[in-house]
């Protein structure tokens, strides 16, 4: 059984694309409504990850939610993701008016 189990996961393994986590050639191309498109590598299960800016001082930008594994990835601008997680970040002060619904 473990004969055949190897005999599958070879091939897949040695499909694997395996490279730097930083890719500083990549760039922001467009606009795709409120999330940004880059030409940038990430590879499948990179949604989540973080997005810095590669030049200055690193300033955190977003986090990546999709692509095509290959030379375009999408990421959510962290300025729109605080706005849609604040509510849920806010502590309720008593006496403080009520947080808005979710």
């Amino acid at each position: 059984m473990a004969d055949a189990l190897i005999e599958r996961l070879v091939p897949k393994i040695k499909a694997l694309k395996v490279g730097p986590a930083a890719d500083r050639s990549c760039r922001v191309t467009e606009r795709a409504g409120a999330d940004l498109v880059s030409d940038c590598h990430a590879r499948r299960g990179a949604s989540g990850g973080a997005v810095f800016s590669a030049e200055g001082p690193h300033r955190y930008l977003g986090i990546i939610s999709r692509g095509d594994s290959d030379s375009v990835s999408i990421f959510v601008p962290l300025a729109r993701l605080a706005t849609q997680l604040r509510p849920f970040l806010e502590i309720h002060q008593p006496g403080a008016a009520e947080p808005p619904p979710r």
